[in-house]
This record gives structure tokens, sequence and C-alpha cells, in this order.
């Protein structure tokens, strides 16, 4: 399922396996590749081989010792850990290879384990506590810089790496990630879930910028309702054309879709948001024909500062969101970034590959959370669909590479993550201006290379052409996982900024990629 030459292998007793998930699910939502043996049907022929051959390559393993290891005297866990010391016995005496990892009150020097074990330092991990310093680690240890740490400085550098702003990287690391679960970042079967962050007490009307805006999910109000993914989608590409607006605060989609089927009142959201002005609208599609309602509304007052109902041909899709970017920036006394917004600034000028487009990034909001090869399959079919309507669609491929990539991770088809690269790199060739094609290349670097210098370099330039909040998030993990701790404060704090919701729809709803 793992490249196994990037991975940490889980080792654990039965008992513990909930505990081990917890610890598993926190390792890849940091982008960190993960054994993690689910089955109940440990032993035979065909598993034993399976779990040789994956200790036998991967790059660290992880013990997790506790009283149920203690009280055990047979188990298929201490094969594993026999095999494991057994490797150590070819590598060098400075190579970190051993990780123990402690979950509950079981003393170092009473615990049953092998001698072997004792000569590395042990981190204490039980349920509740901070994980910072232990993410930290791992990813240094991964690190092709990291290569010759010595085992022994395993607990001592991640006590050391605690710094005066640790307490805030805390916070930021559990609404980390919830984001990469939710994200664009996670290919975890079974996401735990996400501790809320208490909300601050929202800002009053008078303390919030005048140039900020939520745009809400549209409603799709088509005869079949079956026209949900191409509301939510014209709305989000709706986020996506005025944020590019200068000097305008725009909500992004995970916090302001996070409102979707519920019933607060629009004061109530603006609050939230911590916004002035509430974009709602409606879709009708009816085969070519495509009515679209939308208003900007001043959320103090209630008043609509602009409202208009457009009656087109579908084919005018394009012209239709270029008018309500143009009338909300214009209501609120802002202008548009350029002269003029082409059909060509969507991407593409066809508006079937666009609706197949959109279609597919509804269908990788499910599947990400779900990742079930289905879903990822479906989403990757409406991709390829849009791309055979333009072959020059560069957004579509940058989200195809992200879909391929998931795919690929809960398949474990080497052959279909070597394509996703490969993909990536289309997008970016077809359009070198494109925040998405680098920012995608640069989380396939972080997450199967632990490349971080590539992706970071792809990050940067990412945030150079477009710095939303996916991006400053995506760069914000990676420089908490090389401990940058404060440059890294400073960046996941405009993310929040942009998207203030954030932990509390972590667990619910998928930021695309």
């Amino acid at each position: 399922m793992t490249d196994p030459s990037k991975a940490v292998f889980l080792s654990y007793a039965s008992q513990d396996a909930e505990a081990a998930k917890r610890i598993c699910d926190t390792l890849r939502a940091a982008g960190i590749e993960v054994w993690f043996d689910q089955s109940e049907l440990r032993g035979g022929d065909a598993w034993d081989q399976m779990i040789r051959r994956q200790i036998k390559a991967c790059y660290l393993f992880v013990p997790v010792i506790s009283a149920n290891t203690q009280s055990r005297e047979e188990g298929y866990f201490r094969r594993e850990w026999n095999l494991a010391v057994a490797r150590t016995l070819d590598m060098a005496e400075d190579r970190a290879f051993l990780l123990p990892i402690v979950i509950d009150g079981t003393s170092d020097s009473e615990a049953r384990v092998p001698e072997k074990f004792r000569e590395v330092q042990w981190t204490r991990l039980p349920v509740g506590s901070n994980t910072d310093s232990f993410i930290h680690q791992v990813c240094r240890l991964l690190s092709p810089e990291a290569t010759r740490s010595s085992g022994t400085s395993v607990g001592s550098s991640a006590r050391a790496s605690r710094s005066l702003v640790r307490w805030v990287v805390g916070g930021l690391l559990i609404i980390a990630t919830g984001y990469i679960l939710a994200d664009k970042f996670l290919s975890s079967k079974h996401a735990v879930p996400v501790a809320e962050t208490p909300a601050a007490t929202p800002a009053p009307f008078e303390a919030v910028s005048d140039k900020s805006v939520a745009v809400l999910p549209f409603v799709d109000m088509s005869e079949k309702k079956d026209q949900e993914y191409f509301s939510d989608g014209l709305a989000e590409e709706l986020i996506e054309q005025i944020g590019k607006t200068s000097g305008l605060k725009v909500i992004a989609r995970t916090s302001s879709f996070s409102f979707k089927g519920k019933s607060d009142d629009i004061p109530t959201i603006a609050s939230k948001l911590k916004v002035s002005n509430i974009l709602e609208g409606s879709v009708r599609r009816s085969g070519d024909h495509l009515r679209v309602s939308t208003q900007l509304i001043r959320a103090d007052t209630g008043q609509p500062l602009w409202s208009e109902t457009f009656d087109r041909e579908f084919k005018d899709v394009f012209k239709i969101q270029d008018e309500i970017s143009a009338a909300v920036v214009s209501a609120l006394k802002l202008k548009l970034r350029g002269a003029q917004v082409t059909a060509a600034a969507h991407g593409t000028t066809n508006p079937e590959a666009f609706s197949a487009y959109l279609l597919g990034r509804q269908l990788y909001t499910h599947a990400v959370p779900a990742s079930t090869t289905a879903e990822f399959r479906q989403t990757i079919e409406a991709y390829h669909k849009a791309i055979s309507l333009d072959p020059h669609y560069a957004e579509a491929y940058a989200d195809l590479a992200m879909s391929e990539y998931h795919l690929a991770r809960v398949t474990g088809d080497s052959a279909l993550e070597k394509l996703a690269e490969q993909t990536t790199q289309k997008a970016i060739d077809l359009n070198p201006g494109l925040a998405i094609g680098y920012s995608t290349r640069g989380t396939i670097r972080f997450r199967k290379h632990y490349n971080w210098v590539g992706a970071e370099a792809d990050f940067k330039q990412a945030l150079a052409l477009e710095p939303t909040a996916r991006e400053l998030h995506r760069y914000g993990v990676l420089l908490t996982c090389l401990g940058h701790t404060e440059e890294a404060v400073a960046i996941l704090r405009k993310a929040i900024d942009q998207n203030p919701l954030i932990a509390k729809v972590g667990g619910g709803l998928a930021w695309h990629s």
C-alpha cells in the first residue's frame, strides 16, 4: 500500500490497535508514509512474507510499548520486534532506525522488550499528549540530511526542538492536521475526529473591514436537483476569481461552505467568518439554458448592495462569472486585477469541459475522506473527460494528478504514482503561471520523496502566483516539519485568516487540490 523505503513501520499488540491508529493518522496527516497493519488475520505464509518485506525495507521502525505488550508473553508483534532488531545488525551504529513509543505508564527498565530497544531514547506519547515534537522528529529523521542521526538523539533532539512558540505551534498543528485530513494533504482511510479549537469571540461588524466577503455555496434549483456539483463549483470558481482582487479579503471555500445546509442567518455567518459582506445565489440548469441569481448583502444591515439574475445559454457561463465578479468588486469600490478577465482565465474556453471539471472536484471532495478506490476512479474519469474536451486544460491536469496520487497510495500502484508526477508536470508545462500546478508538485515531492528543498521551492512559487489559504497551509506544514516554527506560525496565521473555521470543519469538508 505504501512505498516501504520511505515508510514508517508501526508495530503494536492487537489490544493497542486504537492507540496505534491515532499515531498512524497523526503521521499520515503530516504527509508521512506509514505501514499500518489493521488486519486481525495475522500469520500465514503470505502475510508473514509481506511483514518481513516491509520491515526489511522500511526507513523507521516504531514499536508501540504498553501494559498490553507487557502482559503478553507471546504475540506476532514480538516477531516483528525481533525482525527489526535483526535488521539493525547490518546497519551502521549511528543510523537511526528504532523509535520506541510508550503510550502509557510502562516503566522503561521493566518493559519486556529486546535489549536493543534500550540502547535508544524512548518517546512517551500517552493519549492526549502534544504531538508537535514527535511529528517534527519523525520528519527530521526521514529527511535525507538526517541519514546519519544517532539513535540516542531521537528523544533528546525532540525535546530540544521545543521553543518559546511551542504552544502556538501545538495549536496550529491541530488545525494543520485537520486541514490536511480535509485537503488536499490526506490519504488515510480512517481519519480520527479533529479536535475543535475554541472559537474566538467574533469581532463586531465595525471592526471588520468593509473590503471583505464570503461566497456561500449556491443553491441547486434545477428540476431534477442533479446540478449540485455545478452550483457548488460555480460558487467556488467565484471565490477563486474574486480572491484575485487586490485589497479584498475573500474567505476560503472550506469555511464558507461549512454553512451549507444549515439555518444560520446572514449576520451570524458574517460574524463567524469575520466579513462585512455575503454573496449568495442559486443556479437552475436545464439543457442548454442556465439561470443564475445572485445578490451581495451587507451583513450588518441585511440590505442588498447588488443583485442580478442571468438568463443565458450554458455556453455563456464564463461571461456570467465575469459579470458577477465585476459587479461584486465594483459594489465594494474596488477594481479587478487586470484590465479585463477573459474566458481563458477560467482555464478553458469549453463550457462542457468546465462542467466535467467541476464534477471531478465535487467527486474528489467526497473521495478524500472515504479514500475508496471506486470514488477516486470516478473522480479521475471526470477529469479525463474534461481533458478530452480540452487537451490544454492545465487546471484539470493538476487536479487529476492529485487524484492519481491519492488512488496510488490507496492501492499501492507505483506506476500510477509515477503517472501522477508526469501529470503534474504536464499541468506546469501547459501553464507555468498556474499556482496549483506547483502546489501539487510540491505536495508530491514532500509526501512521496521527502524532497524538502524541491517542495519548498514549489510552494514558494505557488504563493508568489496566488497566496491562497491552501498554498499557505501546505507551506506552513512543511515549515513545521522542517522545524522552522516561527516562520510556520506566521504562514499558518495567514492561512487561518482566510479560512477562520478550519479547525471546526477540518474533518468534514475536503479542500480541493
